[in-house]
């Protein structure tokens, strides 16, 4: 949970891509944007598994890319404020807002 704190609070310079650089190429027609998007989600994924974070999204088992990146670039549009954030940042915010974890009882 420490790195996942972290993760949130980096300033988006530090980072490779920024929200606004993310929506820039998840409108364009290659396929950057999704690749990003799964990558992203795998690294959430495998850190989740081992217990460095908790797991905070739960997709469905058969998300496809093209899915996920519309997850991404409505939360965009209608979140114009986190086109400053970073992209990795973006990324999970909108799977969270999307896709949240349900406690079981």
């Amino acid at each position: 949970m420490i790195v996942l704190a972290l993760a949130l609070s980096i300033n988006p310079m530090d980072g490779f891509a920024t929200g606004q650089l993310l929506e820039e190429d998840c409108a364009s027609t290659g396929s950057g944007c999704e690749k990003y998007v799964v990558g992203v989600t795998d690294a959430m994924n495998a850190l989740a598994t081992r217990g460095v974070i908790q797991r905070s999204v739960c997709m469905p088992l058969r998300a496809k890319p093209a899915q996920l990146k519309a997850v991404v670039t409505d939360y965009l549009a209608d979140h114009p404020e986190a086109r400053k954030d970073g992209g990795a940042v973006v990324v999970f915010k909108a799977l969270a807002e999307a896709f949240p974890c349900t406690p079981i009882d």
